[in-house]
């Protein structure tokens, strides 16, 4: 009985989301998602924003996920923690139309990058662009966070996930994280 409810929770919220992505989209504004999102167990820990020394970049490594499916991937049981995350894993997301959600508050220590996650703010790019470029959209909502970000955090460092983990080919091609991306910002 309770699963026809859960998915009709699941409807309203993504409705909910695609008419706040609509609207922000069209503004130019960020979506404060972290507000609606589905939550794992436990809490991400507090942070002093002072602390922050990278922003760090994201793929989702997929070309069929949503917000809500990396959402609900990360706060269950997945490759980053055994019982799931507190929550969606990035501070920000951004879909393939350039719709900028934010998932976590920036003094938030979100599970993105081992070893670097107290003094990193995740960015993530729905989507695989292990074999394809990022959209013309989500590449320039890129900038846009990336932009906004440097001016609150101006001695961060901007790079990809590959980059402070060398385990990683995330976010995918070689352009993503570096120049020319830097230089745009």
């Amino acid at each position: 009985m309770q699963k026809p409810h859960f998915n009709l929770l699941s409807f309203l919220l993504i409705a909910a989301l695609a008419a706040m992505a609509i609207y922000y989209a069209l503004h130019k504004r960020i979506v404060k998602a972290y507000r609606f999102l589905p939550s794992g167990p436990g809490a991400y820990k507090n942070r002093e924003l002072g602390q922050v020394q990278h922003i760090v970049i994201h793929h989702t490594s997929s070309d069929s996920d949503t917000l809500l499916s990396v959402t609900q991937y990360h706060a269950s049981p997945n490759h980053i923690c055994p019982n799931g995350c507190p929550g969606i894993s990035y501070h920000y997301v951004i879909d393939g139309n350039g719709v900028i959600y934010q998932t976590q508050p920036l003094d938030k220590v979100s599970y993105h990058v081992g070893g670097h996650n107290t003094t990193s703010i995740g960015v993530g790019l729905l989507g695989n662009f292990d074999a394809r470029e990022v959209p013309q959209r989500q590449y320039v909502a890129l900038i846009r966070i990336l932009r906004r970000l440097v001016r609150k955090f101006p001695t961060a460092k901007i790079g990809g996930h590959r980059d402070l983990k060398d385990s990683t080919i995330c976010p995918g091609r070689p352009q993503i994280g570096r120049a020319p991306c830097r230089e745009r910002v």
